[in-house]
């Protein structure tokens, strides 16, 4: 009975080396809100569908609204000539680290010439996530025979 958790915290399991992952029980009050406004925000990006649109909700105040407006947009509207500007604008001044990261994750759908400035500034991003997907696509891209760790 000692090594149960605390009944107030996340239980946590274990996969291999992996962990410990929180397993979080989907009527846990503590994430009512959060998921509330995840929830909100996908519907939100789901409904956009436009160029225009699209490059519009990857500016809203809404972090959750710009992360997933981001693949939507290079799905959808890669060969806009705007997509790619608004992707390299994402990635490298984003305030949220994750909007940064999922910009960088797709920059794999254009010319490599096109994104490796941006990639290289990415290397030093604040965000070690950011840092380590950069260093992950200028790797898939070919720019790049240093794997990020874990891949080596």
């Amino acid at each position: 009975m000692a090594d149960l958790p605390p009944e107030d915290g996340p239980d946590e399991i274990r996969i291999g080396p992996i962990g410990p992952i929180p397993t979080i029980d989907e009527d846990d009050p503590r994430f009512v809100e959060e998921r509330a406004a995840q929830s909100a925000a996908n519907r939100k990006a789901r409904a956009l569908h436009s160029a225009d649109e699209l490059l519009e909700g990857i500016r809203d105040a809404d972090w959750r609204v710009r992360h997933g407006c981001v693949p939507r947009l290079v799905a959808r509207w890669k060969d806009d000539p705007r997509t790619l500007d608004a992707i390299l604008q994402t990635a490298g001044s984003d305030e949220s680290w994750q909007v940064r990261d999922a910009a960088v994750m797709r920059m794999t759908e254009f010319e490599p010439q096109a994104v490796e400035t941006t990639l290289r500034i990415c290397l030093e991003d604040e965000h070690e996530d950011v840092r380590w997907s950069a260093r992950f696509i200028l790797f898939q891209l070919g720019l790049t025979d240093d794997p990020p760790p874990g891949l080596d």
